[in-house]
């Protein structure tokens, strides 16, 4: 399964490096989903009230490669 990142970046319909959905991307996204999830409080107001909401935010892989550096192979497969 793709990282939580890509999937967001991909469902907002912007540009998401190819390797994210590569099977070795899959598998650092696997490895690391824990780690790249942190939880933070924001503000929302609902129905005339101001609530705290827990938010997950998602971070990008630190080893996924640019669309340049896969090679044929990896891209066909992607």
């Amino acid at each position: 399964r793709p990282a939580q990142y890509a999937v967001n970046k991909i469902q907002a319909q912007a540009h998401v490096e190819m390797d994210y959905i590569t099977r070795w991307g899959c598998m650092c996204a696997s490895e690391g989903s824990i780690l790249s999830t942190t939880y933070t409080l924001g503000i929302i107001n609902e129905n005339g009230q101001i609530a705290l909401k827990v938010i997950a935010t998602v971070k990008p892989l630190k080893n996924i490669r640019q669309d340049n550096q896969l090679t044929w192979r990896e891209v066909s497969q992607a």
